[in-house]
């Protein structure tokens, strides 16, 4: 079982790196109101930025700096009638001057991206733009431990599915000495699932607040990321491991019989299947086009690498 163990997991990080150069093809933004280094002749009536895939507009940041580095109070971000891939803030009556606009946003595939440009108000005197963009953007980026812990998170998780999934199969299908060692095997991948899930989940309302790691176990941040594309997705594939949590004790406490049973059965590939769509349907397959076959795909590329 230690080697079958050690090539599944060796399989499972494959998947993972094997899988990052799409997932890494997230929201990036392609035109901006005002634009990059522009210089206008009179205040824009709003800050619009429009992104290259659907972004969600409730988690999003804007935020305007003047020359002296001030914060401007703006109005809350939302998305434009109609297109959830264009965000905007409107803004106040702004003078004669050079101007940074910092913003972070979160693509539905739950990628925090961040950036930052300037533009100028009215040609008197020279501006150095970059020296500001520099000097105001810190604030807006994810912080580092941030980053690294939430791709670990969604690497114990991948790997999680993987050794659970297949271990669960092990049981469904085989009925002999070796059994408890399948048990033993699912319930690390559970572990590894259950306890991914709940990271990715904590550590994604972080970064959507550019806070620190801290902000992982805040409520305050849970509740602003629950009812998100990306937090709803994460929040029902954790329902989905904690049910075959549920099942699993229920095999060790009933024995075989409610292994064998129809209902029983029927319900852990269920919930399987569920935490199996659950990983791309949060991921960049979804918003690649045609959406459904792309979420297919992966599926399946998850469940052979499980199955073997």
């Amino acid at each position: 079982m230690g080697r079958r163990v050690r090539c599944v997991l060796i399989a499972s990080a494959a998947l993972v790196l094997g899988s990052a150069p799409r997932a890494s093809a997230h929201a990036g933004l392609e035109t901006s109101i005002p634009a990059a280094s522009s210089v206008l002749e009179q205040s824009p009536d709003n800050v619009v930025l429009d992104f290259d895939e659907p972004v969600e507009a409730e988690l999003a940041s804007i935020q305007v700096f003047d020359a002296a580095a001030v914060l401007i109070e703006v109005g809350s971000p939302e998305a434009a009638a109609g297109d959830r891939s264009v965000v905007l803030a409107s803004l106040p009556d702004l003078g004669d001057g050079l101007y940074a606009v910092v913003w972070r946003i979160s693509s539905i595939d739950g990628h925090v991206v961040d950036g930052a440009f300037s533009f100028q108000i009215g040609t008197a005197g020279a501006a150095d733009g970059k020296a500001l963009v520099d000097q105001v953007i810190d604030g807006a980026r994810v912080t580092p431990a941030v980053s690294r812990a939430a791709g670990a998170a969604r690497l114990l998780g991948f790997l999680g599915v993987v050794v659970a999934i297949g271990g669960g199969l092990w049981v469904l299908i085989w009925a002999n000495p070796s059994l408890d060692r399948a048990r033993r095997l699912v319930l690390v991948g559970w572990m590894m699932l259950a306890i991914g899930t709940m990271a990715s989940f904590g550590l994604h309302a972080a970064a959507v607040s550019a806070g620190p790691i801290s902000d992982a176990w805040s409520f305050t941040q849970w509740d602003r990321i629950a009812g998100t594309r990306t937090g709803t997705l994460l929040l029902t594939r954790l329902v989905l491991v904690l049910m075959l949590g549920v099942l699993m004790v229920g095999v060790v406490i009933r024995g075989a019989h409610w292994r064998a049973s129809a209902w029983w059965r029927s319900l852990a590939i269920v919930s399987a299947i569920g935490v199996i769509v659950s990983f791309p349907a949060a991921g960049h397959a979804s918003t690649t086009s045609p959406r459904s076959v792309w979420v297919l795909s992966d599926a399946l590329h998850l469940t052979a690498v499980a199955a073997w």
